[in-house]
Order: C-alpha cells, then sequence, then structure tokens
C-alpha cells in the first residue's frame, strides 16, 4: 500500500503520541531504536519494550521525576490498542520509514506530557 506524501496514518500518531511518554521522562531507548532500524526486528522489538516498560506504570495517572532541582509530573499515557500496534506495525514492514516518523512525533509530543508546578500540561521534555 502506498502512503501519500505528506500524510502520516492514525497508527503512527498514535504510537508516537504513546512513546511520548519516555522522550518526556528522557528515557529514549525505545525511541533510539525506533528512530534507526536496521530491520523490521528491531521496530516490534522497541514497541514490545516500550509497552512492557509502560505496563508497570499507572495508566492515566502521573509519576514524578527530578530533573536537577525540580520536581515535574508526567502523564501516563493511555498504551495503544493491539489492533493500533498491529497495523503499526504491518506499516513498518512496508516502510521503516514509519518507525522514524513515530520517534520523531514522539520527541515532538513530549512537552505536553510534562505538568508544569502550577498543574497544566506543555512543560520542558
Amino acid at each position: 500500500m502506498s502512503v501519500r506524501p505528506g500524510f502520516i496514518p492514525r497508527e503512527v500518531k498514535e504510537v508516537a503520541d504513546f512513546l511520548a511518554f519516555f522522550a518526556a521522562i528522557r528515557s529514549y531507548g525505545p525511541i533510539d531504536r525506533l528512530s534507526r532500524p536496521f530491520s523490521f526486528d528491531d521496530v516490534v522489538s522497541a514497541v514490545a519494550d516500550a509497552i512492557r516498560q509502560i505496563a508497570v506504570q499507572p495508566e492515566g495517572g502521573e509519576i514524578s521525576i527530578r530533573r536537577g532541582e525540580e520536581e515535574l509530573k508526567v502523564k501516563v499515557p493511555k498504551r495503544p490498542s493491539d489492533a493500533v500496534v498491529q497495523r503499526f506495525l504491518e506499516l513498518c514492514k512496508e516502510d521503516l520509514a514509519n518507525a522514524k516518523i513515530a520517534a520523531a512525533l514522539a520527541l515532538a509530543h513530549a512537552p505536553e506530557l510534562v505538568v508544569t508546578a502550577e498543574g497544566q500540561g506543555g512543560g520542558e521534555a
């Protein structure tokens, strides 16, 4: 299936929103692996690892992290559905660029998950 130039599939965006959590907490492992996959297996491994790591966090809640002297709260995202993950993997199997796009979007969306001292999103990631 060919994707129109400039069009980002919904599943890529949903996985990116999920992965933004890792950028927000500065745990870049899954994002790094998606940003430069050498094979489809790298994508599968990175996504599975991210899902495993998030499974221990309270979905929809917040976690506290320290950045130097500052303590921030980061919103824990909802895990993408199995259907979304499966479609994302299919898209990546067709073109590994979809994994790179998800990684880039995750970095861009990370600040939206950081809760500032005033309790509103949009902090620095």
